[in-house]
């Protein structure tokens, strides 16, 4: 899809399979140049729908805000932490090759993807805004979230934006994310926990839990019965 035609003012729903954020746009992008993001939720396993591979892209930033002003930093890397977490089980569940991930985490700790959270106020809203290489741009915002379920299903509403309002959102964006808080250690790290080898002596332990979760006696009775 060319930039021209990707940049006409049109409204993406994701009420139609082939209407969708992930096809209708981040598929449709050119090789090359810059995606700019703000979402309230991030899950990293959206890189894995990007078939075509995000290398393309010489960068990406993603800019996570929220609903309300952040009182602490713990609560939004706990809501990072419990998003992914959420969104990679259901990612095993269609398979147990996670090697995209492990290319996310390595983009991550290159820097060709910056992942950055705004605690300075509250920031509401999605927005997707692409730079080509001739710093042309297209994008859109609206109600999709970076997550499988915003940009893909369910019912959103995303505008595409002109000319003047995308450079008027370039501003914007490089403000807030000039003040914001780098989280790419942090989603790194919940990406390891589930990409890194197990050994043995942990498998055994972890399924010695399984096992014995929800059998196990009160110390109370084991101090009348069986000490």
């Amino acid at each position: 899809m060319s930039m021209k035609a990707n940049n006409k003012q049109i409204i993406i729903t994701n009420t139609s399979r082939h209407r969708n954020m992930i096809q209708s746009f981040l598929l449709g992008l050119p090789e090359g140049g810059t995606l700019d993001v703000i979402t309230r939720d991030f899950e990293a396993s959206v890189f894995l729908q990007f078939t075509d591979g995000f290398q393309r892209f010489e960068k990406i930033r993603i800019l996570i805000g929220n609903e309300e002003k952040p009182k602490f930093q713990k609560d939004v890397i706990d809501r990072i932490r419990l998003s992914n977490d959420r969104s990679i089980e259901i990612a095993k569940e269609h398979s147990d090759e996670l090697e995209g991930l492990a290319q996310v985490r390595d983009a991550i700790n290159s820097g060709q993807i910056k992942i950055s959270a705004y605690l300075k106020d509250k920031l509401h809203g999605a927005l997707y805004l692409y730079t080509d290489q001739n710093g042309e741009q297209i994008g859109y915002v609206g109600s999709s979230d970076f997550s499988m379920d915003g940009l893909q299903y369910g019912t959103e509403i995303n505008a595409g934006m002109d000319k003047g309002q995308c450079e008027e959102m370039s501003a914007l964006f490089e403000k807030l994310f000039a003040g914001a808080e780098d989280m790419g250690e942090e989603v790194v790290a919940h990406i390891d926990r589930h990409i890194r080898d197990f050994s043995p002596y942990e498998i055994y332990l972890k399924s010695l839990y399984e096992y014995f979760k929800g059998r196990e006696i009160s110390p109370g009775v084991w101090e009348k019965q069986d000490s």
